[in-house]
This record gives structure tokens, C-alpha cells and sequence, in this order.
């Protein structure tokens, strides 16, 4: 079975997956090119396998 690490995941409020991508151990920043979205409003939330650690609510204009 293949180990998981961390993973971000960035979505529409309402759960549309529109982004998700493995981060590396050490990577502190992750750039997403959001230029296609629709406008609104999006949460990008960081699991690690023992669940969410990070978690932030971000608006497209």
C-alpha cells in the first residue's frame, strides 16, 4: 500500500474539488494559479494522515 503525505486540497465552498497536490516535506509555499476561477469564495485545507491541518477560507474576485 502507498503511504500518503501531505496533500493540499483547494475547493469552492460548497465542495467543488478544483485543485489538490502533494507538499513535499520542508515546502513552505505553495502558489496556485487562480486566474481560471470563478469568482467566490474557496477554502484550501492541508491533510497529513492523521487528519486537517491547516485550513483557510480565501475569496476570487
Amino acid at each position: 500500500m502507498k503511504k500518503l503525505g501531505v496533500v493540499l486540497l483547494a475547493m469552492m465552498l460548497l465542495g467543488n474539488l478544483l485543485h489538490s497536490e502533494a507538499v513535499v516535506q520542508g515546502q513552505k509555499e505553495v502558489v496556485l494559479d487562480i486566474s481560471s476561477w470563478p469568482p467566490g469564495m474557496y477554502v484550501a485545507v492541508v491533510y497529513s494522515i492523521g487528519g486537517v491541518v491547516g485550513r483557510s477560507k480565501f475569496v476570487v474576485e
